[in-house]
């Protein structure tokens, strides 16, 4: 293997452009029910929900899951 030429990239953005990494990736604020007591449930709607990167199963001393939509949200627009 031959390596190339050291290059320095402006930003990471243009890493991941030229690179082509994270390719149809999103980057979304992730909002949790109440951080500071471990509730990290998230809105029905969240997208780690849809994409199915949530965890699944039981965690001890922590709360997951989805919760409705009329709950307030750490982080969320008030």
């Amino acid at each position: 293997m031959t390596w190339k030429r050291h290059k320095r990239y402006p930003t990471l953005d243009a890493v991941r452009r030229e690179l082509k990494l994270e390719a149809g990736s999103r980057s979304v604020p992730f909002v949790f029910r109440d951080y500071l007591t471990r509730d990290f449930r998230v809105p029905p709607d969240s997208p780690a929900l849809k994409m199915g990167c949530y965890p699944k199963g039981a965690v001890p001393c922590v709360q997951l899951g989805a919760v409705g939509a009329t709950c307030q949200f750490v982080g969320s627009d008030p």
